[in-house]
């Protein structure tokens, strides 16, 4: 490592990098990249950091070892040398790698925000400006602890900064942004080919990354891709760069192409003659404008803001699949770059290096999952040359054979579009650049053909032919849409396949899994896939149920990865914003085991939102045991609002009867129930003679000419304004029954309401939509019909039990909507003094209604999010103790809640067995709190509480809780997990 300055030394110690003893704790220099003490996933971002030029870099570390250490911002020592700070940001928010850098100087910490550009003033000129400046010596302890290093061990910096550091300007958004720009003025003005203009785009792209490909060595000398007067030749039209090439008129662009094309073989820079001739009688000059970055409109193009030298290589990959899901609407989907990270990270441990690996992704658009994957062979490569020589390899032209074959027999990919085979493959022979240095690039590097590798086919016409082939790992985010049934090859694959049960939905996604498993080799094959969470986990018709139970039982499905919370945020791109609730799964081709499967639930915090990384803590994590997971349909559902006691407290609600049991019993006596008409189109001149004929509409006296309001009107204060309904034509149903429209009717929302479910009893006619369920009974029911209605109104048990299991409300774009089933399927004994509710069922009740159901449809404001009150966490403890004391309290001693601790990174809730003790707030000093707590978890657990967002001690009669701020961990309902999960500690411990 490099000798530090004293001041570098202060800054760091200032912000708790650094502790009294002098040791780092986080943050590891760049210099010391090589250490054989830091990891894999550290090494290669140090890699990244030193290449940009940073001195340090901060990580956050987790406790499960698995997980790959974050990266959460650099740091740049100017105590002794100064840089180029506009040169710097670039470089930072050209890579993407972190969101936040700092700078040290002799006096000051300066700190920037690299989630966006540099500006760039009237005149042209670059700037940029720290967002904070701290005083080394001066500035008060407080405002230090706003970027205390703790606060980035565990994450709250993240959460709890005013900054934005959201990814709207990243460079990923920002060029996508520009492209698109372009590509549309290419379509619109100058009616380029929508395939060719974006070709065009991406080759303007491949070039300007060659072009500014360079290494600078430590005595400063460039090595460049092109040589300085590469472009300065006739044929590219004695130009100096390769934006003057493209001016200079349309000729020599495509034969800089053509050059390029026989250069580097493998037809990345091929263009067919079609092609050429179109692209011949075309102004090229907006591309120009673009990679240059010169006036336009009196603004300046971006491009001055970025280094390309910095770009991730994934970015490539995901420009054709983002230009495509803005074209159409065939369930394309922009995969983000952190989630395809994550899914390799679990499927490919980079500390776990396999030999011979193949990998396929059926559905591989232009190429992110295989980028990624290749990027890990080639780290695994690293690894294990690491292992047995101790030397970090830098490949090199000797390497290049051994890489170029690991391509060849790695990886695979299948994509219905041909253009996105050709950027995918485009993609995967610019990772080599990556990698390599310029010299190796330009003298060395020739592209392989790797049209045999990704082919261009529908996935359901190449899985016949192909059977034979078998991977380690299937990965991908097949599309979302329903297939035909009647498309002869999708009839002869599932008649192949000789199908147990149906496919939901027709679902073409999961008719790809499927297919999927088939192609994995057995035992040890691993199949992961961004699948839709609606029919797998949450829909809870028949056919679903049984789908779900035949895949649990013919494969082992260790864990799903559940990011419904993020259903409006993780597809939401510009131009396409996507609301769909999706799971990552995980299924190995063997008989299933008797191990739990995990199901982890993604909460929506700041990270995730901001697309950084995933926060995943400990009340995530969910065990299913295998025979749960077969015949508890509800447990998905339960343990996505908070799991714990929900799910048994949900099985015994189901044992009573239901309110569809309870009308059938009345039907004999005249009770009627239904969904409310369908109107279908929105005029009668709409609907046409075919309709009329194929019966699709048909006419209905009883409706026309009655009173008839819309859904919105309708809620828990009843109906609020009502119009004629001049309607003749109806959609037909077969759900709809005249006598549920005639007075003495209840009416009840699909919808659990903001405080009630919308219900409203009435002695008039009124028709309604689908949207309303109605009953009717007759004038002699009349009392009945309205104990029904009392039953129903403001019971919060029903609105808890149709969120908790329902496929659709908690699920769906609107948090709130639900089904008939459901409604229909609320627990209704008889004698509603049945169903007694305990306290403890009540607080299930409460919290999942106040907080959870608030969590999964808001994205601000969101009260489990802000911090804790006093009251809320005596609270807590009273309810942690009082269940603890159920089974401990004896004539002398019972747990209570002694203290309650509160730091700038944490609060701790301290409670003792013994006799009746005074409660007290606080009994130490900050400091004093966070090294005792420190010392008690190094002797307990080994290792540090800075990086443990929950921790839990046991010292003698003593219990420390030890959480984040956030009132989402202090709730009553996280007091029954916490008191549950103790009781197991102290029985295993032998209390």
């Amino acid at each position: 490592m490099d000798i530090q300055s004293n001041e570098y030394i202060s800054g760091l110690s200032q912000l708790e990098m650094l502790n009294a003893d002098g040791k780092y704790f986080g943050l590891i220099h760049t210099s010391d990249f090589e250490n054989s003490s830091i990891n894999y996933y550290q090494r290669l971002s140090l890699e990244k950091a030193k290449k940009i030029g940073a001195d340090a870099v901060y990580f956050r570390n987790f406790p499960n070892q698995n997980r790959p250490s974050k990266p959460q911002l650099y740091i740049f020592d100017f105590t002794t040398k100064e840089q180029d700070v506009v040169e710097i940001h670039k470089n930072v928010w050209s890579s993407t790698e972190v969101r936040l850098y700092l700078v040290i100087t002799k006096t000051e910490i300066k700190f920037y925000n690299s989630s966006k550009p540099v500006e760039h003033t009237k005149s042209g000129n670059l700037q940029v400006s720290p967002f904070e400046t701290l005083k080394i010596a001066g500035d008060a302890v407080k405002k230090y602890k706003e970027y205390s290093a703790k606060k980035f061990d565990n994450g709250s910096f993240w959460e709890q900064t005013k900054y934005d550091f959201g990814y709207s300007e990243t460079a990923y958004e920002k060029l996508i942004s520009e492209l698109k720009k372009t590509r549309n003025l290419f379509l619109d003005k100058i009616k380029l080919d929508k395939t060719i203009a974006s070709k065009l785009l991406v080759l303007g792209i491949l070039v300007k990354y060659l072009e500014e490909r360079v290494d600078i060595d430590e005595n400063r000398n460039e090595t460049r891709v092109f040589a300085a007067d590469f472009f300065n030749q006739e044929k590219f039209g004695y130009a100096t760069d390769f934006t003057e090439t493209i001016r200079k008129g349309n000729q020599y662009t495509l034969n800089l192409f053509e050059y390029l094309s026989n250069h580097f073989n493998g037809k990345i820079f091929y263009l067919s003659d079609i092609s050429k001739e179109q692209i011949k009688g075309k102004d090229l000059s907006p591309l120009a404008d673009f990679l240059s970055g010169v006036l336009d409109e009196n603004q300046f193009v971006f491009w001055r803001l970025y280094s390309f030298n910095y770009l991730p290589i994934e970015l490539i990959s995901s420009i054709y699949e983002m230009f495509l899901e803005a074209d159409n609407s065939t369930g394309v989907a922009y995969t983000p770059s952190y989630l395809v990270s994550f899914m390799i990270d679990e499927c490919m441990p980079i500390n776990q290096p396999k030999e011979n690996f193949k990998i396929l992704d059926p559905a591989c658009g232009s190429g992110i999952f295989l980028v990624s994957a290749y990027k890990r062979i080639i780290d695994w490569w690293r690894v294990s040359y690491h292992e047995k020589t101790g030397e970090w390899i830098q490949p090199g032209k000797d390497n290049l054979n051994e890489l170029k074959k690991l391509l060849k027999e790695s990886i695979y990919g299948i994509d219905i579009a041909d253009e996105a085979v050709d950027l995918a493959i485009f993609s995967l022979s610019l990772t080599l650049c990556d990698i390599l240095s310029p010299k190796v690039i330009w003298e060395n590097l020739r592209f392989d053909n790797l049209s045999d590798n990704v082919v261009a086919s529908d996935f359901f016409d190449w899985y016949p032919q192909n059977t034979d082939k078998k991977f380690d790992l299937v990965i991908g985010n097949p599309p979302f849409v329903e297939y035909g049934l009647k498309v002869p090859k999708i009839n002869s694959l599932i008649t192949g396949l000789g199908l147990v049960e149906q496919v939901p939905n027709n679902q073409s996604a999961l008719l790809f899994t499927i297919l999927g498993m088939n192609l994995l080799k057995k035992e040890k094959g691993l199949l992961s896939f961004i699948l839709p969470s609606g029919p797998l986990l949450y829909n809870n018709s028949q056919k679903p149920i049984n789908f779900r139970k035949w895949l649990f039982a013919e494969y082992n499905i260790p864990q799903i990865i559940d990011f419904t919370y993020l259903s409006n945020t993780l597809f939401k791109n510009k131009g396409n914003e996507k609301n769909v609730a999706v799971s990552a799964f995980f299924l190995e081709n063997k008989v299933p085991d008797s191990d739990p499967v995990y199901h982890i639930t993604v909460k929506k915090l700041k990270t995730a939102k901001e697309r950084q990384y995933f926060e995943i803590d400990h009340y995530d994590f969910h065990k299913v045991a295998k025979s749960d997971a077969l015949e508890n349909p509800f447990v998905w559902k339960s343990n996505l609002l908070g799991g714990g006691r929900l799910v048994p407290f949900i099985n015994r609600l189901t044992n009573f009867q239901s309110l569809k049991d309870f009308l059938d019993k009345r039907k004999e006596k005249g009770w009627i129930y239904g969904d409310g008409v369908i109107e279908g189109k929105k005029t009668d001149n709409q609907i046409t003679q075919k309709d009329l004929e194929e019966k699709k509409y048909k006419s209905a006296e009883f409706l026309t000419n009655k009173r008839i309001f819309n859904p919105s009107d309708f809620d828990e204060n009843g109906i609020h304004e009502t119009y004629i309904c001049e309607r003749q034509y109806f959609q037909r149903s077969r759900n709809t029954k005249k006598e549920i429209f005639l007075k003495n009717h209840l009416l009840i929302k699909k919808n659990i309401g903001k405080n009630s479910i919308p219900c409203i009893l009435l002695d008039y006619d009124m028709i309604f939509k689908n949207e309303v369920i109605g009953i009717h009974a007759s004038i002699d029911q009349t009392e009945q019909l309205t104990n029904v209605y009392n039953r129903i109104k403001e019971n919060s048990l029903y609105r808890f039990y149709i969120l908790t299991t329902s496929a659709r409300s908690g699920v769906s774009r609107s948090t709130k909507t639900t089904l008939q089933k459901d409604i229909l399927g609320i627990p209704f004994p008889e004698d509603e003094r049945e169903i007694e509710l305990t306290k403890f069922d009540e607080i299930l009740i409460s919290d999942t209604l106040n907080y959870s159901l608030e969590f999964l449809g808001k994205d601000t404001n969101v009260k489990v999010l802000e911090s804790t009150s006093e009251k809320e966490l005596i609270s807590f403890g009273e309810i942690f103790c009082e269940v603890l004391n159920l089974l401990f309290e004896t004539e002398s001693k019972r747990y209570v809640q002694k203290s309650i601790y509160q730091t700038e990174s944490f609060i701790c809730n301290i409670f003792e067995y013994g006799n009746e003790i005074t409660f007290s707030k606080t009994l130490k000093t900050e400091d004093e709190i966070e090294k005792h707590i420190a010392q008690l978890v190094y002797n307990k657990i080994g290792t540090s509480y800075r990086i443990n967002r929950v921790v839990k001690i046991y010292d003698g009669n003593l219990i420390y809780l030890i959480k984040p701020k956030e009132l989402r961990y202090w709730l009553q309902s996280i007091a029954l997990r916490d008191a549950d999960e103790t009781i197991v500690d102290l029985y295993n411990a032998g209390y």
